[in-house]
Parts: C-alpha cells; structure tokens; sequence
C-alpha cells in the first residue's frame, strides 16, 4: 500500500492518522498537486490528495473514501460507529470539519499565492467569510445534533 501525500495537507494527514491508529504500515510518497510534474493528476480526476494505491487496484481518492475503505480492511478501531444515527452524526462532524479545513487550505494558497506574485487563483469572497464564521457554525451544529 502507498499514499501520496502533500506534508500541509489536513485531508492527508486525517488518512494518516487513521492509518497510524489502525496500525496500518505503507509508503508514503510526497508529491505537490499544482507542479507540473506531479503524480495526481494522472491518478484522480479531481487533481487532489490524498490518493491510497495498492497493487491490482484503482487508485482511491478523497480522505473520507480512504478512511470508509481502511476501516473495512481492519475495522480495529472503528472510525466510523456502527450504529446508523451515530455514524450520520460523525459523518456530519467530519463533514463541517473539512468544510473548515477548505477554508484554511483556500488562506494558505492565498498567502503561497501572495508571497510568489502568482495570477489570482479561482476562490469565493463567500469562503473565507464562512471560514472566519466557522467555529461559531461548528459549534452550533454540534449542539443541534447533541454531541456537545
């Protein structure tokens, strides 16, 4: 099993996390999505990482599709509960969570963006006025779905 990975990226290091709770060893292989010369875009449409390859298979993209997969080939620990209403509630979690982690890596490109005086990348005014509300979002779709 390999993963590729870029070293900012939450997405990857979520799948890296549970790979290391699962106690699941592969190779990772760091590779920049915007190089040229870079491995994803050959292995997901989307052109994002992370991306888990294993041999006879095709590439898995997307860290909810990796972990969802991962806790199929060793389901100790679990990542995702069993229970139906339990596992919609962490997904839901999950879900707001990247949503927050979007925002971020959006203000990191932003700021790699600025440092290099690169041509303004494609992004939403409307993004970073949900990133800088997120918490408060977060939060309260927490207690909506009393887990706080």
């Amino acid at each position: 099993m390999k993963l590729i990975i870029a070293t900012p990226s939450p997405y990857a290091r979520k799948v890296r996390v549970v790979l290391r709770e699962k106690q699941i060893d592969l190779e990772e292989i760091v590779d920049v999505p915007w190089n040229k010369d870079t491995l994803t875009k050959n292995l997901n449409p989307l052109g994002k990482i992370p991306i888990l390859l294993e041999k006879g298979k095709e590439p898995l993209f997307d860290s909810k599709i990796i972990v969802q997969y991962l806790d199929h080939v060793n389901q100790t620990p679990l990542m995702y509960p069993k229970d139906p209403l339990d596992n919609i509630n962490a997904r839901v979690v999950e879900t707001m969570a990247d949503g927050v982690c979007d925002a971020i890596v959006l203000v990191f490109l932003r700021i790699q963006e600025k440092k290099k005086h690169c041509a303004a990348m494609t992004g939403s005014k409307g993004k970073k006025q949900r990133f800088l509300k997120a918490p408060n979002i977060f939060q309260t779709a927490l207690k909506l779905r009393h887990i706080l």
